[in-house]
């Protein structure tokens, strides 16, 4: 009987230990005035844990697929905690933009035989647009800051299922910001002004799929040389 016990405890440890490192993978920030560095850009699906400290002389923030620390003061740190499983890149957000990209394997095919049902003729162009055939109802969260065009927001999920699609805008910089959006047929679809460190929000039906361009609707107006999309599908 001891003995028993002591296997069960040894198994038991074993199997917490085991899950515990498969499930978290620690991530160091350092943010200066001039740039943003990760101790590593990639990591298996899970829970990330970003340590982030402000090493520079001015606030700042670090976000991740739409998550983000508070405004850290020079000297400051935070930590982030996130947990991603879709193997896909995802924007971060200091001083410098980046991404970060979940990487695994694709999950093996069950045994059983799905059941197989052939959707309704769909006319696409050969770059995926095409009509939303299967809305749905979705929340995506949008980092606004300060940066420059690349990387200024970030959109999380990013694809975005098309259909009914509530934004919340939360704006980090110290200028008001504005998300505008066009749609793979030329429409602009517009949210509010958005005021420094506050947060609201706004639902747009995105009835087109394919690559929406996406502007800060405050932006002077003026030819832009470099575009910025996310992937409705």
């Amino acid at each position: 009987m001891r003995i028993a016990c002591l296997v069960a405890v040894v198994l038991a440890v074993g199997s917490v230990t085991a899950d515990a490192v498969a499930a978290v993978t620690p991530v160091t920030v350092k943010i200066t005035d001039a740039v943003t560095t990760l101790s590593r850009k990639s990591a298996p699906p899970g829970t990330l844990v970003f340590s982030v400290t402000n090493a520079g002389r001015k606030p700042h923030a670090f976000s991740l697929a739409g998550y983000t620390t508070s405004i850290l003061q020079p000297g400051r740190s935070a930590t982030l905690k996130v947990k991603l499983g879709v193997a896909v890149g995802y924007q971060y957000q200091g001083t410098s933009a980046g991404v970060f990209t979940i990487v695994g394997s694709t999950p093996a095919p069950t045994t059983s035989t799905p059941t197989v049902t052939s959707p309704t003729p769909v006319t696409t162009s050969g770059d995926g647009i095409g009509p939303c055939t299967n809305p749905v109802t979705s929340t995506v969260r949008v980092t606004m800051t300060d940066a420059g065009f690349y990387g200024a927001f970030t959109f999380a999920p990013n694809p975005v299922p098309c259909g009914t699609v509530t934004f919340e805008l939360a704006n980090l910089g110290q200028s008001p910001h504005g998300l505008l959006l066009i749609d793979p047929n030329g429409t602009t679809l517009t949210g509010p002004v958005v005021g420094p460190l506050q947060d609201d929000q706004v639902t747009l039906t995105l009835n087109v799929r394919g690559q929406y361009e996406w502007r800060d609707s405050l932006w002077p107006p003026g030819p832009i040389t470099v575009r910025a999309y996310i992937s409705v599908t």
